[in-house]
């Protein structure tokens, strides 16, 4: 019986501030042994999202330009169509 490595499960964190995604992006993937992908621009994630599949999308909710909540909704409306 041959054992399968199994994908690891990818991570998008959006944030403006970049100290905040260095440490948390380092916890996970210490912690999980995941693929952890951030941004701290909505913008740049939002093309992520629509060029890779993710297991848990992460926002803030309050940041410049677009809030957590915008980006979240833009993404679900794309991804599901």
């Amino acid at each position: 019986m041959s054992a399968v490595a199994a994908e690891p499960k990818r991570i998008l964190i959006v944030d403006d501030d970049v100290a905040l995604l260095r440490v948390v992006r380092e916890a996970l993937v210490a912690s999980l042994r995941c693929e952890v992908d951030t941004s701290p621009k909505p913008e740049y994630a939002f093309e992520l999202s629509l060029k890779k599949k993710y297991d848990l999308l992460i926002f803030d909710f309050q940041m410049p330009m677009i809030d957590g909540a915008m980006l979240f909704f833009s993404d679900w409306q794309s991804l599901s169509k």
